[in-house]
């Protein structure tokens, strides 16, 4: 067919920019904007592409229409990276203060990392509840409105525990992905062993959090563990 070999040569006909202006006469101006602004390609001014997009709206219009845009992320909404070592993870909670009380000392007994975005909160604890919708809820119930809206993934790192909940008031407990040097995990940080990061476990967690599966993963676990059924998670 004799089409072009580069997808730059492909999209700067004349063509391209007339379907261009049929298919969003109310964007046709930025378009044609951001296709002339090159070095060797002066952008046209208003008149000159209101001449090439017939039908298209005033730049003011414009202006309007493109500050009501949503942009899209530039990234995707991964977890933090976590250190190697759990003794280096130990140490970054060690002097967490809890914001609600005001001491020098540490105060919390269960600082609980946001694998989201990184912060420490007082979990499950009186000092930090806070009231959503006329409830009473935790720090990290309350964390999840702000931050990862509908579910969340937090890290007790004292007790090495997954913590994963949704908005509807429920949540599991999860094995974190921290190994000894014989591979296994201490659910509980019971033993004590030196542990160090599984790359393997945590992109698994990765892949469920990008994935949307966290709610899933909370309702299989209340079916195999009815346990979790008497846990107040909206207190944590």
């Amino acid at each position: 067919m004799a089409l072009p070999s580069k997808l730059s040569d492909l999209l700067s006909g004349t063509t391209v920019e007339k379907l261009f202006s049929m298919w969003s006469p109310s964007l046709g101006y930025a378009l044609l904007e951001c296709h002339n602004a090159s070095p060797d390609r002066p952008a046209l001014s208003q008149s000159q592409s209101q001449s090439h997009l017939p039908g298209s709206r005033p730049l003011a219009s414009i202006d309007r229409q493109l500050g009501q845009l949503v942009p899209h992320p530039i990234r995707p909404n991964l977890l933090i990276d976590l250190p190697y070592s759990y003794s280096d993870l130990i140490n970054q909670v060690a002097n967490f203060r809890c914001p609600s009380v005001p001491l020098d000392e540490p105060t919390s007994n269960m600082p609980t990392m946001c694998l989201v975005c990184g912060r420490v909160l007082c979990s499950q604890s009186y000092c930090c509840q806070r009231t959503v919708n006329k409830d009473l809820v935790g720090a990290c119930r309350f964390h999840m409105t702000e931050c990862s809206g509908t579910m969340g993934i937090f890290l007790r790192v004292r007790e090495c525990i997954i913590i994963m909940m949704t908005s509807r008031n429920r949540g599991c407990y999860k094995t974190a992905p921290y190994v000894d040097e014989f591979g296994e995990t201490d659910y509980g940080f019971r033993r004590g062993n030196p542990l160090h990061l599984s790359k393997e476990m945590y992109m698994k967690l990765k892949q469920l959090w990008v994935q949307q599966g966290i709610t899933e993963e909370v309702v299989n676990q209340y079916e195999i563990d009815h346990r979790n059924v008497q846990i107040d998670w909206a207190a944590f």
